[in-house]
């Protein structure tokens, strides 16, 4: 549902006293977030809310990837008194998504196989990658707690269960799809091409290319840097690999 389309009278008509907020990094997204969590201080019926947000290292206010930024002041508004006083919430930064990373790079290499694999990922650089629907069984668990109290004021980290690297990647690929196959890693064609599709405009992702490649070649979100919290593994561990992801991508492709 489009946040913009919310307002208190509509939370109070259904009786809305559970939230999760999740919104796509948009470059409205400041706009929309903020504007709706003023909406859910109006109603004044709002119990309890999960806030989605991003990987751990890219809030703070001088990162150079903007949704990082943008992060970081939505934290911020939830730590003020306007709102701590009177909303009860939990935040979950979120480790890169495995879909977001691979999946453009799946796709785009299905369309010509004799074409190398373009992958943004390193070789040999680790990285945690999590499946988004590992963080949002974490966000159902805690909305559906008879008693979340615990939880309050809370910020947990989500990584996935295991460190991979762009060299397991096409591991991962070529057992699939019973072949060896040609790669380029640390291609920033595939980013450029998901971005312009998209139109995002030249500023914005010129921002999240300079950002990424610090965090997705060097190993700073692998596990030993971004530990999914202790509360996490207790409320709904993530169990999904990497190697799942890519199968789920190739799956029903016969072209081989």
């Amino acid at each position: 549902m489009d946040l913009s389309s919310i307002d208190s009278s509509w939370l109070i008509a259904k009786n809305v006293v559970r939230v999760y907020v999740a919104t796509p990094n948009q470059t409205s997204q400041f706009v929309d977030e903020s504007e709706f969590l003023l909406v859910c201080k109006e109603a004044k019926t709002i119990q309890y809310l999960v806030k989605l947000s991003t990987n751990p290292h890219f809030i703070i206010a001088d990162h150079p990837i903007y949704y990082g930024r943008i992060h970081w002041a939505l934290e911020r508004m939830l730590e003020e008194k306007e709102f701590k006083e009177q909303a009860n919430w939990t935040i979950l930064r979120a480790n890169v998504f495995a879909t977001g990373i691979l999946l453009p790079s799946i796709e785009m290499w299905k369309k010509d196989t004799n074409k190398p694999m373009a992958l943004l990922l390193d070789e040999h650089s680790p990285l945690a990658l999590v499946h988004p629907a590992d963080v949002g069984a974490v966000a159902a668990k805690l909305l559906s707690l008879k008693d979340p109290s615990p939880h309050f004021h809370k910020t947990y980290t989500i990584s996935g269960p295991e460190d991979v690297t762009g060299k397991d990647i096409v591991s991962y690929v070529e057992e699939i799809v019973k072949k060896k196959i040609d790669v380029e890693y640390k291609n920033e064609k595939v980013f450029k091409t998901v971005m312009e599709s998209d139109k995002y405009p030249e500023n914005v992702w010129r921002s999240m290319e300079k950002g990424h490649k610090k965090n997705l070649w060097t190993g700073q979100s692998r596990l030993a840097n971004t530990e999914t919290s202790d509360e996490v593994i207790e409320l709904a561990a993530p169990h999904s690999t990497v190697k799942q992801t890519i199968q789920h991508a190739l799956q029903g492709y016969l072209s081989f």
